[in-house]
């Protein structure tokens, strides 16, 4: 999971720019861009701004890795998918699609498991 991706995506589905997002968390603008470049790692008092700021529901910020990487998933499919490609090929890729967000559900649930059980 690449918080920072995720931080950056959040932020231009909000049509926000990075001194935009500064201005409104109170976060120097080029923090945030080390923070979505994944140069470093905001703290936990810094991912609520961000949170509040990016209208996003702390505990997804601090919790749901696997909404986390559907919603990055998901983002760089529908890119995928704004280009222009024959029918037959869209829905190959639709259909891989499926099999990677199924796989990714397996996996955090073996791993959610292993945490809880150790």
């Amino acid at each position: 999971m690449k918080i920072g991706e995720f931080l950056a995506l959040k932020r231009r589905q909000l049509g926000l720019s990075q001194k935009q997002l500064a201005s409104l968390s109170g976060i120097n603008y080029v923090q945030i861009n080390r923070y979505e470049k994944n140069v470093s790692a905001p703290t936990k008092s810094t991912m609520e701004k961000l949170a509040v700021s990016l209208k996003i529901p702390k505990h997804i910020l601090f919790n749901d890795t696997n909404y986390i990487q559907k919603e990055i998933l998901r983002h760089e499919i529908d890119t995928i998918i704004s280009f222009d490609i024959p029918d037959k090929e869209l829905r190959a890729l639709r259909e891989l699609t499926g099999i990677i967000l199924d796989n990714l559900k397996k996996v955090n649930k073996k791993v959610d498991n292993f945490y809880t059980n150790q």
